[in-house]
């Protein structure tokens, strides 16, 4: 076999790899690694593949023999630590992250995703300090400051105003930054087998391979990722929805047998700075920010994790060509698409995300798309269909133009909206998985606006406002707290179908009643902090035989309730991810559901009132804080929230004891849904128009 064989055959398994044929790349990787089995890039690559097309077992196996074949391969350890945390082996997970870190001291992208898992087990101040640590590394990378900025929704002593702080500097940071942050890239090059050559990163993305050129140092974009699972469980993170998979320039040949060594510090386009972690915003606004009044985090010994809810942001593939010149605010927009001869005669509403699939967002963008007034308003989505399935399929019925901007770059998806003449563009991401935020500030729209994806603020320049409700912002109170203007829908920012994701209506399951009550949470154990814990051990504690069932994921978070709630273990339920109808049928042998604080229950809490489950909650400051108070009030059950964490103990007891008024909500809670702004579609889609175009 000559070395030019090899390196073609390896090109052409790239090539394969960056067009996602999974099974084509599988097939060339595997005879690769038959041919030159001591060569650990090959099984890294095949796992990159095998995790795509989700067949993760086999990919943890393949990252595992990488890691045999080099056991100093970082990139194999953070795959192998993200793969794992998809089957629920999230103890080893964070087992080979902390390992790697404190191998790789440099290593941003370890430092992210170990973030990722301690925030997923309910760990934020551990998450905190460890996404905070990424940014320091890579202080120009937008995608670990977004996933600090979401965060930092969930940390009981986060306020609206120090969230904006956040968001605000991932705009100015981003305006400076030519990294892209993108994700999951294969092992471009191979390193020639040689016992002194050094293989150095390169972190910003290539697009095309070149001409092998003899005994050049390899590089190549080894990211890891954590996927982006949905906020009520139902499903385990999408395993390729956020893959970068781009190849390095050069090609290597290889001469001689041996490892690689990496050189694990940051490029020089990003150079390390040293944020404080701490207590207040500070007055240069090219410092870091202080966000909460403690000391300096120092990492305890941690140990699970858990997926869910919009998760953590990454860009989307195709951000790697980021504009980043300053953009004049309300800049025309000229170009119009080809043919048109002026403006249209419906106005253009444009949508923009990664989840127009089976994924929670969908529960709340299906009633919307369905219903709105196509003779008034043309709509267009903009979706990444490498994961489409049955509900892409559906949602692009209610559509009149869909562009599938699959591997497209950010000028490309750019030009594309640019062309269409929208009047109005939707990002329905935030700073969650797979956002878009890079073609918003390039304004691509005459107006751009911010909504689903949390209640909360981008801090971009260029989107000026964002839809919110006036239970999540009061009319007068924390306007000031984002950098967009709040339009706020006249009854809730949600509306939702519970058959989106199904295509088929799923019966209130008769229940089972029995002497002593259950409590119950269902929501992303990413919510269930310390201080959650404790209002929940004084709820059992005065209900006397009282249960819980609680999602969480195996290992040491189990063990923390446990030891937080200090109740007989005959008391204590634990389940696990579970498909839709599964993780709905649970809801048969739950009395009342417990909500979490500071980041309510979304999606599971509609899904909870939906299957006949009345929730208590406490309402906070923040936009996240309010959503179940939102919810509630639409349904005229506002007595279910509490203002006080006393308060939130006392509702909880009180509706415990009163087992005739529960089941009375039982047999009532369905139809008091449907018939509420939640599930009024048709109402929710006029009043989303005419606060769209009725705004100044």
């Amino acid at each position: 076999m000559s070395e030019s064989d090899l390196q073609s055959d390896f090109a052409t398994a790239l090539q394969l790899q960056l067009a996602k044929k999974w099974n084509e790349a599988e097939g060339a990787y595997r005879n690769l690694a038959g041919r030159v089995p001591e060569e650990p890039v090959f099984p890294y690559n095949l796992g990159l593949v095998l995790k795509a097309q989700s067949k993760f077992q086999e990919a943890i196996d393949q990252f595992r023999l990488a890691l045999r074949l080099n056991p100093h391969f970082p990139e194999a350890t953070n795959n192998l630590a993200t793969t794992l945390t998809v089957i629920g082996e999230i103890d080893e997970a964070i087992d080979l992250l902390q390992a790697c870190t404190h191998e790789n001291p440099r290593f941003a992208r370890a430092f992210n995703n170990l973030g990722d898992a301690y925030k997923d087990r309910g760990e934020i101040e551990l998450a905190a300090h460890a996404l905070q640590r990424a940014v320091e590394l890579d202080p120009v990378n937008p995608t670990f400051l977004s996933n600090l900025i979401y965060a930092l929704h969930y940390h009981p002593q986060s306020t609206p105003s120090s969230l904006r702080t956040a968001a605000e500097r991932w705009n100015r940071t981003f305006n400076l930054s030519p990294s892209n942050g993108s994700n999951l890239s294969p092992a471009a090059s191979l390193p020639p087998r040689t016992t002194t050559n050094s293989v150095s990163f390169d972190l910003s993305p290539s697009t095309s391979l070149s001409p092998p050129i003899p005994a050049h140092p390899a590089s190549f974009d080894l990211s890891p990722s954590i996927g982006c699972p949905s906020e009520n469980g139902t499903s385990r993170p999408s395993p390729s929805g956020d893959f970068n998979l781009s190849p390095s320039a050069n090609l290597p040949p290889s001469t001689a047998a041996n490892r690689v060594r990496f050189d694990l510090s940051p490029p020089s386009r990003s150079p390390a700075v040293s944020v404080p972690f701490g207590l207040s915003p500070p007055s240069d606004p090219s410092a870091g920010f202080n966000l909460f009044p403690s000391d300096p985090l120092s990492p305890s010994d941690p140990s699970d994790l858990s997926p869910n809810d919009p998760s953590p942001a990454h860009l989307s593939p195709g951000h790697g060509d980021f504009d980043l010149s300053p953009i004049a605010e309300g800049r025309p927009i000229l170009d119009l698409s080809p043919g048109v001869a002026g403006p249209p005669t419906r106005r253009r509403i444009g949508y923009i995300g990664a989840f127009f699939r089976r994924h929670c967002q969908s529960l709340f963008l299906t009633p919307l798309l369905a219903h709105h007034d196509r003779t008034q308003f043309e709509i267009f989505c903009y979706s990444d269909d490498s994961l489409a399935d049955e509900v892409t399929l559906r949602v692009r019925e209610y559509v009149d133009h869909w562009r599938d901007i699959a591997g497209q770059t950010t000028s490309e998806i750019t030009e594309r909206i640019r062309g269409d003449g929208l009047d109005v563009l939707v990002d329905l991401g935030l700073h969650t998985a797979q956002n878009y935020l890079p073609v918003f500030s390039r304004r691509p729209a005459r107006r751009q606006i911010s909504w689903l994806g949390y209640p909360g603020t981008t801090g971009l320049s260029t989107i000026e406002s964002r839809l919110t409700d006036p239970y999540l912002d009061p009319i007068g109170q924390n306007d000031s707290a984002y950098t967009e203007k709040s339009l706020r829908l006249p009854h809730t920012f949600w509306c939702y179908d519970p058959i989106a994701l199904t295509g088929k209506s799923i019966p209130l399951p008769a229940r089972d009643y029995e002497p002593v009550i259950t409590f119950g949470c269902l929501n992303n154990f990413c919510k269930v902090n310390d201080e959650v814990l404790v209002l929940w051990s004084q709820i059992l504690a005065e209900v006397p035989h009282s249960r819980l069932v609680l999602m969480a994921p195996r290992g040491q978070a189990r063990s923390r309730v446990r030891s937080r709630l200090n109740i007989e273990e005959s008391r204590l339920t634990f389940v696990e991810f579970a498909p839709r109808e599964t993780y709905l049928e649970r809801y048969r042998s739950i009395d009342l559901c417990l909500d979490t604080y500071p980041y309510n229950g979304h999606t599971t809490s509609l899904d909870a009132l939906w299957m006949g489950v009345p929730i208590v909650t406490l309402c906070g400051q923040t936009a996240v804080s309010r959503a179940g108070y939102s919810l509630l009030a639409n349904l005229g059950l506002s007595a279910l929230t509490a203002f006080s964490p006393d308060d939130f103990v006392r509702i909880a007891v009180e509706l415990a004891r009163d087992r005739s008024g529960l089941a009375e909500l039982h047999q009532t809670l369905r139809a008091r849904v449907e018939k509420s702004p939640l599930m009024d579609a048709v109402q929710f889609a006029r009043d989303f128009e005419n606060t769209l175009f009725s705004a100044p």
